[in-house]
Protein backbone atom coordinates (compact mmCIF):
# COMPACT_ATOMS: atom_id res chain seq x y z
CA UNK A 1 0.00 0.00 0.00
CA UNK A 2 1.48 3.07 -1.03
CA UNK A 3 -0.10 6.26 1.22
CA UNK A 4 -3.93 5.91 1.02
CA UNK A 5 -3.62 3.58 -2.49
CA UNK A 6 -4.17 -0.32 -2.18
CA UNK A 7 -3.36 -1.90 -5.16
CA UNK A 8 -5.66 -3.84 -7.66
CA UNK A 9 -5.08 -5.65 -10.96
CA UNK A 10 -6.62 -5.91 -14.42
CA UNK A 11 -5.34 -8.96 -16.20
CA UNK A 12 -5.53 -10.50 -19.51
CA UNK A 13 -9.60 -9.87 -21.13
CA UNK A 14 -10.30 -6.97 -18.22
CA UNK A 15 -7.25 -5.32 -19.30
CA UNK A 16 -7.66 -5.21 -22.91
CA UNK A 17 -10.97 -4.66 -22.75
CA UNK A 18 -11.01 -1.00 -20.68
CA UNK A 19 -7.64 -0.13 -21.62
CA UNK A 20 -8.61 3.23 -22.48
CA UNK A 21 -10.57 4.06 -19.79
CA UNK A 22 -7.32 2.95 -18.03
CA UNK A 23 -4.89 5.00 -19.98
CA UNK A 24 -7.30 8.17 -20.01
CA UNK A 25 -7.46 7.72 -15.66
CA UNK A 26 -3.53 7.30 -15.55
CA UNK A 27 -2.68 10.44 -18.37
CA UNK A 28 -5.49 12.65 -16.18
CA UNK A 29 -3.27 11.94 -13.02
CA UNK A 30 0.08 11.29 -13.07
CA UNK A 31 3.06 13.52 -13.87
CA UNK A 32 5.38 11.32 -15.13
CA UNK A 33 6.12 7.91 -16.93
CA UNK A 34 8.79 5.32 -16.66
CA UNK A 35 9.82 3.11 -19.89
CA UNK A 36 11.90 0.31 -19.63
CA UNK A 37 14.17 -0.53 -22.25
CA UNK A 38 13.04 -3.82 -23.75
CA UNK A 39 14.91 -6.73 -22.60
CA UNK A 40 15.37 -9.29 -25.03
CA UNK A 41 17.61 -11.19 -22.58
CA UNK A 42 17.66 -15.33 -22.86
CA UNK A 43 15.77 -17.56 -20.51
CA UNK A 44 17.11 -20.92 -19.21
CA UNK A 45 16.60 -24.61 -20.96
CA UNK A 46 17.64 -24.87 -24.83
CA UNK A 47 17.85 -21.60 -24.98
CA UNK A 48 20.80 -21.19 -23.20
CA UNK A 49 23.29 -21.81 -26.38
CA UNK A 50 21.18 -19.05 -28.23
CA UNK A 51 22.94 -16.05 -27.37
CA UNK A 52 26.03 -17.58 -29.02
CA UNK A 53 23.78 -17.95 -32.63
CA UNK A 54 21.55 -14.90 -31.95
CA UNK A 55 22.62 -12.22 -29.79
CA UNK A 56 19.62 -10.58 -28.08
CA UNK A 57 19.30 -6.90 -29.21
CA UNK A 58 21.26 -3.48 -28.47
CA UNK A 59 18.95 -0.95 -28.48
CA UNK A 60 21.80 1.50 -27.94
CA UNK A 61 22.95 0.82 -31.27
CA UNK A 62 19.65 1.16 -33.29
CA UNK A 63 18.86 3.94 -35.52
CA UNK A 64 15.19 3.49 -34.93
CA UNK A 65 15.46 3.50 -30.77
CA UNK A 66 18.02 6.39 -31.06
CA UNK A 67 14.65 8.02 -33.40
CA UNK A 68 12.53 6.83 -30.01
CA UNK A 69 14.81 8.78 -28.07
CA UNK A 70 14.72 11.53 -30.05
CA UNK A 71 11.34 12.01 -30.03
CA UNK A 72 11.03 12.01 -26.60
CA UNK A 73 13.76 13.92 -25.43
CA UNK A 74 12.44 17.32 -24.92
CA UNK A 75 10.54 15.86 -21.88
CA UNK A 76 12.93 13.44 -20.48
CA UNK A 77 14.06 13.81 -17.40
CA UNK A 78 16.50 10.96 -16.04
CA UNK A 79 18.05 6.91 -16.58
CA UNK A 80 18.14 5.02 -14.12
CA UNK A 81 19.44 1.47 -14.06
CA UNK A 82 18.77 -0.90 -11.39
CA UNK A 83 17.35 -4.79 -11.28
CA UNK A 84 13.43 -4.03 -11.03
CA UNK A 85 10.76 -4.33 -13.26
CA UNK A 86 7.16 -3.19 -13.68
CA UNK A 87 5.72 -2.09 -10.18
CA UNK A 88 9.67 -2.42 -8.70
CA UNK A 89 9.42 -5.98 -8.41
CA UNK A 90 13.54 -7.18 -7.75
CA UNK A 91 15.25 -9.64 -10.14
CA UNK A 92 18.13 -10.89 -9.62
CA UNK A 93 21.40 -9.23 -8.23
CA UNK A 94 22.97 -9.43 -12.11
CA UNK A 95 20.00 -8.32 -14.05
CA UNK A 96 20.33 -4.51 -15.05
CA UNK A 97 17.33 -2.79 -16.74
CA UNK A 98 17.13 0.78 -17.98
CA UNK A 99 14.50 2.90 -17.38
CA UNK A 100 14.16 6.52 -18.81
CA UNK A 101 11.74 8.91 -16.97
CA UNK A 102 9.66 11.35 -18.87
CA UNK A 103 7.42 14.34 -18.27
CA UNK A 104 4.10 13.76 -18.94
CA UNK A 105 3.47 16.86 -21.62
CA UNK A 106 1.16 17.58 -24.36
CA UNK A 107 4.47 15.57 -27.01
CA UNK A 108 4.69 12.30 -24.13
CA UNK A 109 0.64 12.34 -24.33
CA UNK A 110 -0.10 12.49 -28.06
CA UNK A 111 2.77 9.68 -27.65
CA UNK A 112 0.56 7.66 -25.58
CA UNK A 113 -2.40 8.15 -27.21
CA UNK A 114 -1.28 6.60 -30.38
CA UNK A 115 -1.23 3.52 -29.33
CA UNK A 116 -2.26 1.45 -26.21
CA UNK A 117 -0.53 0.58 -22.62
CA UNK A 118 0.17 -2.53 -24.51
CA UNK A 119 2.26 -1.11 -27.32
CA UNK A 120 5.41 1.43 -25.96
CA UNK A 121 7.18 3.41 -28.21
CA UNK A 122 9.96 1.37 -30.06
CA UNK A 123 12.77 -0.36 -27.75
CA UNK A 124 10.63 -0.14 -24.60
CA UNK A 125 8.18 -1.61 -22.67
CA UNK A 126 6.13 -1.68 -19.45
CA UNK A 127 5.32 1.95 -19.09
CA UNK A 128 4.47 3.13 -15.25
CA UNK A 129 2.88 6.04 -14.28
CA UNK A 130 3.90 8.27 -11.37
CA UNK A 131 2.32 11.17 -9.49
CA UNK A 132 5.21 13.15 -8.79
CA UNK A 133 7.50 10.01 -7.40
CA UNK A 134 4.29 7.84 -6.12
CA UNK A 135 3.78 5.67 -8.47
CA UNK A 136 -0.31 4.96 -9.42
CA UNK A 137 0.24 2.21 -12.27
CA UNK A 138 2.31 -0.10 -13.92
CA UNK A 139 1.41 -2.13 -17.27
CA UNK A 140 3.28 -5.39 -17.71
CA UNK A 141 3.05 -5.51 -21.56
CA UNK A 142 3.85 -8.79 -22.24
CA UNK A 143 1.14 -10.65 -19.90
CA UNK A 144 -0.65 -8.25 -20.28
CA UNK A 145 -1.83 -7.26 -16.33
CA UNK A 146 -2.01 -3.56 -14.85
CA UNK A 147 -1.20 -3.00 -11.71
CA UNK A 148 -3.27 0.02 -10.08
CA UNK A 149 -2.52 1.85 -6.82
CA UNK A 150 -5.99 3.71 -5.85
CA UNK A 151 -7.48 5.69 -3.61
CA UNK A 152 -11.40 4.23 -2.51
CA UNK A 153 -12.48 7.46 -4.42
CA UNK A 154 -10.74 6.77 -7.63
CA UNK A 155 -11.79 2.86 -7.79
CA UNK A 156 -15.26 3.55 -6.72
CA UNK A 157 -15.03 5.99 -9.87
CA UNK A 158 -13.39 3.07 -12.02
CA UNK A 159 -15.89 0.68 -10.84
CA UNK A 160 -18.58 2.91 -11.66
CA UNK A 161 -17.72 3.22 -14.97
CA UNK A 162 -17.49 -0.64 -15.30
CA UNK A 163 -14.69 -1.46 -14.59
CA UNK A 164 -13.79 -4.80 -12.30
CA UNK A 165 -10.77 -5.00 -10.53
CA UNK A 166 -9.00 -7.78 -8.93
CA UNK A 167 -6.98 -7.91 -5.53
CA UNK A 168 -3.92 -9.39 -4.38
CA UNK A 169 -6.10 -11.56 -2.23
CA UNK A 170 -7.77 -12.42 -5.15
CA UNK A 171 -4.58 -14.35 -6.70
CA UNK A 172 -2.73 -16.04 -3.95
Amino acid sequence: MQNDREMYLLSFDEARSNELLIRKFLLSKASKVRYTMRHEGWGCGLLIILPFILPPKNYFRDMKFKETIKNLGKDFIEQKIDNTLYNDVANSRNSRFHHYFYRLSKNTTAEINKMTLLDSPYGFEDPTFYIDDLMIGSIISHEPVFVLYLTQEERRSLNQKGIVFETIEDNL
